[in-house]
């Protein structure tokens, strides 16, 4: 991302933070110093292994540029890096201290470094352009959690504004907490806004959203060239992730228990590889827009599809549908299926459809492969097992429907299927 080069110490007039004034050496020593207390007192960070706090210190700050950062300790932080950092918090409208520090680095363009600890948001978390927020770990290590102060409909992390460009967001929880507030985990909005290299990319690591009574995460228009990696979404009440923006990427994200779609992707030519959606209340994924790419993705135990295709122009390959149709032994248990396609100009490359019957629960997907009438001119090439009603189904004479299906039929016995043109040969 086009961080701005360091700016040297002997160009950094003294600031006051929290009333204190530091030089930017003064702030590094702050970092290196809590760094190394977190490291002395929890033990290195499991999911990144460092043999000295040397090289802790320099990932930290790795691809966030090298201004002064500003050191945030939560209320409930371990006393070295309350006594190190540059604000500490009171646990009481929290996002007034990270975003008072956010402001701090926006000039140059840096970093904010979260403590462990929870950190209790009464406003949203707003990210500056070519700023980042790093935390110390995303599963109860450093946690942004909402408050009944959120208004509804806003989110616990969210740009700043329309042009917001190059953010980081890395390494943190974030927590809903949809007993008390109405919001949505992580939303970004840069619908309007202007870009220095023609897209925002924004970067998003290591994250965990849960407990949002909105979307975990919604990608709103316009955010274009966001990557996401290991991002986790779970017991959300709206989708797990909302994906109504363009030409993005989505490596390693899971969504899982959310009351909608796990992956309700509605904005075009973006990518997917090993992704998966689990215990959703409706699809595992819904895919309407074009250009779409999935490639080793799973949906497992979802309410309804596993993966509902309604638009063309995509494709998915090696993907999994794994006993999907089926949430506690409802009405819609055998009526959904692995794989349902109903439009026209999809590929399907060397995809499984199955069920295990985990517990002997006695119901199914219906089909692994279901096409809709009217289908027309899509390459499908789909392997079945323990689907109630067949490898399968549908409208599958379609002009230009390539179909090659096999596995278990639905009496147990060998199933395949060839056709070309929509003709079985």
């Amino acid at each position: 991302m086009p961080y701005p080069p360091p700016i040297p110490p002997a160009n950094n007039t003294n600031r006051t933070s929290s009333g204190r004034g530091y030089h930017a050496d003064t702030l590094h020593n702050a970092t290196a110093r809590a760094l190394r207390a977190i490291v002395s007192e929890l033990g290195n960070n499991p999911s990144r292994q460092y043999a000295t706090v040397d090289a802790a210190v320099a990932a930290a700050l790795d691809g966030v540029g090298r201004g002064a950062p500003e050191v945030v300790a939560a209320a409930d932080a371990p006393q070295s890096w309350r006594d190190a950092a540059d604000r500490v918090c009171d646990g009481v409208a929290d996002d007034e201290q990270v975003n008072a520090a956010l402001a701090a680095v926006e000039a140059a363009g840096g970093q904010v470094v979260l403590s462990p600890g929870v950190f209790n948001v009464g406003s949203s978390i707003r990210l500056p352009t070519r700023t980042a927020l790093v935390g110390q770990g995303r599963l109860r290590v450093t946690t942004l959690r909402a408050t009944g102060g959120l208004p509804p409909g806003s989110a616990v992390v969210e740009l700043a504004g329309a042009g917001v460009e190059g953010t980081l967001l890395r390494d943190l929880g974030i927590h809903g907490d949809k007993r008390v507030a109405d919001v949505h985990g992580l939303r970004y909005d840069n619908t309007g806004g202007s870009f220095t290299f023609s897209d925002p990319a924004h970067l998003v690591q290591g994250v965990y959203v849960q407990a949002a009574r909105r979307d975990g995460v919604h990608m709103a228009g316009n955010v274009r060239a966001a990557v996401f990696h290991a991002v986790r979404v779970i017991d959300c009440d709206g989708h797990g992730f909302r994906l109504d923006n363009i030409d993005s990427f989505y490596s390693q994200c899971e969504a899982g228990s959310c009351a909608g779609f796990g992956f309700n992707i509605t904005g075009s030519n973006s990518r997917f590889t090993n992704c998966k959606a689990w215990y959703s209340d409706r699809s595992g994924w819904r895919i309407g827009a074009v250009r779409n790419q999935l490639a080793a993705c799973e949906a497992q135990d979802n309410e309804q599809h596993g993966f509902l295709v309604r638009s063309g122009y995509v494709s998915l390959s090696a993907c999994h549908a794994d006993s999907n149709s089926w949430l506690g032994g409802n009405a819609n248990a055998n009526r959904y299926d692995g794989f349902h396609v109903s439009s026209s100009g999809v590929t399907l490359s060397a995809c499984e459809a199955y069920d295990k019957n985990e517990g002997g629960r006695g119901h199914a997907q219906r089909y692994g492969l279901y096409l809709s009438r009217g289908v027309t001119h899509c390459i499908l090439d789909c392997w079945g097992r323990n689907n109630v009603s067949g490898v399968v189904g549908g409208h599958r004479d379609g002009a230009g429907v390539h179909l090659r299906a096999c596995g278990q039929g639905a009496d147990g016995a060998p199933f395949s299927e060839v056709r070309h043109n929509g003709v079985a040969v």
